[in-house]
């Protein structure tokens, strides 16, 4: 049987394997006393202690595998070499390499990790801090919720929590809950708020097939419709209130300006998108009652928002 030497020692493949199953023995024998000791230290209650004896027994489970393992290694090299001491000298430096590597890399990488950390939480605190405010009202304006510069001062004092908050002042009588909008409210609002009629005007007008000159011009309402919002509108339908010589209204017909979704059409009809301007124009005059005045009232009375899909 071949056998390779180092400082005068001859270690055989056959040693080596006995080696190994050495090993495997120390192993259980570590585990088990690993387990022992850990349970009394447990319940001392000391985490450094029990964080410590962890760390031991399982470098020491670490190299004893590790011996296991790269002693029938080392002995095949060693008797394929034919270089007595190559087999054990290879076997003594893996070891070491493997036991540096566990007992000084890994407290190192731990520490540097955890200085990492420490620089990400505090740059977290600072940017929080500075976020605390706009999260705060953004929560607030979510919930349907104004609240004036005393409101404000009374709930940062409570919590830095934005619902927190609004439950604090719900609390003191100060707020009350609105209920949750509904899609129709959501649109009404927005027609108030984003949607504006502009250039407004009545004036005289021809039909499709009308030839100036020829046909009598008819009276019709004419302007423009700007989307101030950041929604697009694909449906907007536009009611006209017709007044009597009094201003008072006497009739109304309501007509659509956009219709993305119209089934029979024979043109191209986008929608109103995000600042986007609408140019619209009706002939009115044969839709007034006999006791027109000649003015009108506008109002946009229906829209819907356009799908994501769409």
């Amino acid at each position: 049987m071949k056998k390779v030497k180092i400082g005068g020692i001859y270690m055989s493949i056959g040693i080596s394997i006995l080696i190994f199953f050495v090993s495997i023995i120390a192993l259980v024998a570590e585990f088990i006393l690993y387990f022992v000791i850990g349970i009394g230290t447990s319940f001392s209650g000391d985490i450094n202690s029990l964080t410590g004896v962890a760390f031991l027994f399982v470098g020491l489970m670490i190299i004893t595998g590790a011996i296991g393992v790269l002693a029938p290694i080392c002995a095949v090299i060693g008797a394929i070499s034919r270089n007595k001491s190559a087999g054990n000298t290879i076997l003594i430096v893996m070891v070491i390499l493997v036991g540096l590597f566990y007992f000084i890399g890994v407290p190192l990488s731990a520490l540097s990790e955890k200085s990492s950390e420490n620089i990400i939480v505090e740059e977290k605190k600072i940017d929080l801090g500075q976020r605390t405010e706009k999260k705060r009202k953004v929560v607030l304006q979510k919930e349907g919720i104004i609240l004036g510069e005393q409101d404000l001062s009374v709930v940062e004092q409570k919590s830095d929590n934005p619902r927190t908050q609004i439950e604090v002042l719900e609390k003191q009588k100060q707020i009350v809950r609105p209920e949750k909008i509904t899609e129709k409210q959501l649109k009404e609002n927005y027609i108030t708020e984003f949607l504006k009629i502009e250039n407004f005007k009545i004036s005289d007008g021809y039909e499709e097939f009308d030839t100036p000159g020829y046909d009598k011009p008819k009276k019709g309402i004419f302007g423009k419709i700007k989307n101030y919002g950041d929604r697009t509108i694909s449906y907007l339908k536009l009611r006209v209130y017709f007044l009597d010589y009094s201003g008072d209204k006497i009739y109304e017909k309501e007509y659509t300006v956009v219709n993305t979704r119209a089934i029979f059409s024979f043109s191209d009809d986008p929608p109103i998108r995000p600042n986007y301007i609408k140019d619209f124009g009706f002939l009115i005059e044969k839709d007034a009652p006999s006791d027109w005045g000649g003015n009108v009232e506008l109002e946009i009375c229906k829209i819907d928002f356009q799908k994501d899909n769409e």
